[in-house]
């Protein structure tokens, strides 16, 4: 059994114990898109390069036009600021938790709920059965997709 394989089961077991029968398939999309959400998230903090003609560096959306995300490039040496598109990462990542949501919809019709937490400092991914309230201030009881 690979690291990759024990973590989706890791990630399977705890979502059964939360009353969610996820598919190890289904766990590995969940756990990925975690860590693309997560490193997104750090790139919208931003970091500098070191040396003399270091950089700072930060992923912005662009709020005014389509939406589309670029990095912001500042160097320290005077030079121009300069802009370049990246591909929408979180995007991608967003949709593929909503059809995994989607799939285990509660007889109701429900879909399991998730919440993307953006800061880089913890987990990016949580997921919760539909019959639970879980809100921006209170995911206690819902199952973390962070499994390192």
């Amino acid at each position: 059994m690979t690291n990759a394989e024990r973590k989706d089961l890791e990630l399977q077991q705890a979502a059964r114990q939360h009353g969610i029968s996820l598919s190890l398939a289904d766990a590995r999309i969940l756990r990925r898109a975690e860590m693309t959400l997560h490193r997104w998230d750090e790139q919208r903090c931003g970091w500098s390069t070191p040396g003399r003609y270091g950089a700072s560096i930060a992923l912005v959306r662009d709020e005014d036009g389509d939406g589309l995300p670029y990095l912001e490039i500042h160097p320290n040496a005077g030079l121009k600021t300069r802009w370049e598109r990246v591909p929408d990462r979180e995007r991608g990542a967003l949709k593929r938790i909503e059809a995994v949501c989607k799939k285990y919809a509660a007889p109701n019709g429900s879909p399991l709920k998730y919440y993307h937490q953006s800061d880089p400092r913890g987990a990016a991914l949580y997921i919760e059965a539909p019959h639970y309230s879980m809100t921006e201030t209170n995911y206690t009881r819902a199952v973390c997709c962070a499994v390192r």
